[in-house]
């Protein structure tokens, strides 16, 4: 009888066990429009990529069974909304900051202003309301004053009488040599964090509240091996564990981060009319007005 009962035990384990372990591989799911890869490691991490649209992911993070599920969240180190980059151009004769006109996209309702000191400066739209055109890059000129800031910021919160939160970057520009200061607006910085809960059955993961089976995630029929695993963890998984350092010279810190309520900004830098200018003709003619 002893021997039955420590036979049963072992067996339920060993199930439980493998259950789990069966969790373990690579899976997929595929649409018209897009395609997505989960690799559930043995460690109990993940890493999650997505390409549709114009939006990519590639992120990573830690797992756990609870019950018949599994959840996976991610984990994200801290980043900035703002990428600020200083290069020395041999075609840019005078000292310039270009914001991106593509990542601007995301962000309509930035704020941005050149201050010749670390103080705040009068804010304006860089875009007028409703813009929906875009150029490669808008231009601002700038000065040779090397303690020059630019404070860009973004909107968090609205309130009823027309105040929002923003929150605002500065940046000094006063790496050496450069003479061009890219401006890019991080939008994987203003996402929510990826969280699945999803049910694990006949080598298929389907999260919770799918529509239909397409919803989920189809278990790929190779199973990862060392090499693979080890591939996925340099590559995914653990440059998102490491805690970032900016080895990279040309990339400004900011000098200041803070969060401010104030007045939507009436004015804009760039209005629609300009949508139908010529670029090279806007980029030649504008400069910042300081009034």
């Amino acid at each position: 009888m002893k021997i039955i009962k420590l036979f049963l035990f072992v067996f339920i384990v060993f199930n439980v066990s493998f259950a789990k372990n069966n969790l373990v591989g690579s899976y997929t799911n595929r649409t018209v429009d897009t395609i997505s890869h989960l690799a559930v490691l043995p460690d109990k991490t993940f890493c999650f990529s997505y390409m549709g649209g114009n939006l990519d992911l590639l992120l990573a993070g830690n797992w756990k069974m609870q019950g018949d599920n599994i959840i996976l969240q991610e984990v994200r180190q801290p980043q900035d909304m703002y990428i600020v980059i200083g290069l020395s151009e041999s075609n840019t004769k005078d000292r310039v900051v270009k914001i991106s006109g593509r990542t601007l996209s995301h962000a309509t309702g930035t704020i941005f202003g050149i201050s010749e000191d670390d103080k705040m400066p009068k804010m304006k739209l860089i875009l007028e309301e409703n813009y929906n055109g875009f150029y490669e890059n808008y231009p601002f000129a700038l000065s040779n004053n090397k303690n020059e800031n630019i404070f860009i910021g973004f909107p968090i919160k609205y309130f009823a009488d027309d105040k929002i939160e923003y929150k605002v970057y500065s940046f000094k520009l006063d790496t050496p040599n450069a003479n061009s200061f890219r401006v890019f607006f991080n939008r994987d910085a203003i996402r929510h964090n990826f969280e699945l809960n999803a049910t694990f059955k006949n080598n298929k993961l389907t999260p919770d509240g799918a529509l239909n089976s397409y919803d989920g995630f189809t278990k790929d029929n190779e199973s990862l091996d060392k090499k693979s695993i080890a591939k996925i963890k340099q590559n995914c998984i653990d440059p998102v564990f490491a805690q970032k350092t900016n080895s990279n010279n040309s990339i400004l810190n900011p000098t200041k981060v803070f969060n401010i309520i104030m007045k939507k900004p009436t004015k804009s830098y760039f209005k629609m009319d300009d949508e139908y200018a010529q670029p090279a003709e806007a980029a030649k003619e504008f400069s910042i007005d300081k009034n």
